[in-house]
This record gives C-alpha cells, structure tokens and sequence, in this order.
C-alpha cells in the first residue's frame, strides 16, 4: 500500500514531487555556480557553457561560450506555477455530510415548490381565459 507522500493521486505527494523537482533543479544551479565560478556569468548558475569549434581550417581552436540556460529557467517557472496551482486548488473532501434523509427533505421540498408553480400558473390561465372577451 502506497503512503499519502508517495501518491500521485493526493495533494500530498504530488506537491512532495513537485518540491523534489524543484530542489533537483536548484541542485543544478548550484552545481553550476560553483564549476563555472570563475567567470562572471557563469557564477550565478543560470548559465551554461558550451564549446564550439573556431578559428580557421588549418588552425581550428576551441572556444568557450556561455548562454543563458533558458530551458532550465522555464523548468523551474513551470514548476513553481505548479505547486502554487496546487496549494490554491479547492480541497476535495468527497460528498457533502448529509444523510439520506436529509437528501429526501430536499428533494420533496424542491418537488413542491414546482408543483406549487405549476399550480399558480394554472390558475393564471384559467383566469386569464374567464376575462377574454368572447366574439
């Protein structure tokens, strides 16, 4: 049997797996930030470095770059908008606390009123029908 943290099916653990994303996520940045610390761009971890090939055919180099790794920040922006989902969503308790009897009073209470309807339109035509003229 699946513990509530472990189950997809409940607020719990998805906001549990969202919260593990999320710090894997940051467990990059961080990682990041550290590797790339020497260069200015590089330190804050939202970075990433790539090589390309340079240069000329006959002296080809390689040459560092670094980019905004925008992929991993809309990650960790949709991961965020997630969990904020989440937490605002209504919370499901199931079915309102009401006994079958109490159901039933509903029921018959809202049949009356529409038989009651019924039974004043009713009498609203056959009034209007005495007050026609006849021709």
């Amino acid at each position: 049997m699946l513990d509530e943290m472990n189950d997809i099916g409940s607020a719990k653990g998805r906001l549990a797996d969202l919260d593990d994303i999320y710090r894997r996520l940051m467990h990059i940045v961080e990682e990041r930030g550290v590797a790339y610390g020497d260069d200015p761009f590089g330190s804050t971890g939202l970075y990433e470095r790539k090589f390309r090939i340079g240069g000329s055919r006959e002296y080809p180099m390689i040459v560092e770059e670094y980019s905004m790794d925008r992929r991993l920040l809309r990650e960790i922006q949709s991961v965020r908008m997630a969990a904020r989902k989440e937490r605002s969503a209504p919370k499901k308790e199931g079915a309102p606390h009401q006994s079958l009897a109490e159901y039933q009073a509903i029921l018959d209470a809202g049949m009356a009123r529409v038989a009651k309807a019924k039974a004043e339109a009713a009498a609203k035509d056959a009034t209007q029908a005495d007050e026609s003229p006849e021709k």
